[in-house]
């Protein structure tokens, strides 16, 4: 028989701060398909509301950039949006990098600028 899951919210932001929403960005600039990162451990939607959050208020506007740079690199299709559920009220959120969608792709010899449009 499972044991009920403690009601409690984790620490996991004590005695560590908040990835940056820069250093999200330089991953997803530099990961390769497949790779995989947690970008933060608590609970999102209650962590990134000052009202409700046991973060600083400085982390607590970081963790609201972290995860407005997560939806945008997921909306633009670069990467995978999972949440893992640790316990009651404590999650894992993590980023998978995903292929760079072909219509997005430059060829070598294709140049970035149409010619007479700068």
């Amino acid at each position: 028989m499972m044991e009920p899951m403690p009601a409690e919210r984790p620490l996991s932001h004590v005695g560590r701060s908040v990835m940056s929403d820069q250093d999200f960005c330089k991953w997803v600039s530099t990961a390769t398909p497949g790779d995989t990162i947690t970008y933060y451990s608590g609970f999102l939607s209650v962590d990134t509301c000052i009202e409700t959050s046991l973060l600083s208020k400085l982390d607590c506007t970081r963790l609201g950039s972290l995860a407005v740079a997560a939806r945008r690199a997921f909306d633009a299709g670069l990467v995978h949006l999972v949440q893992k559920r640790i316990r009651q009220n404590a999650f894992i959120y993590l980023a998978i990098a995903r292929p760079v969608p072909f219509a997005r792709r430059i060829a070598p010899n294709r140049p970035l600028v149409r010619e007479g449009a700068v």
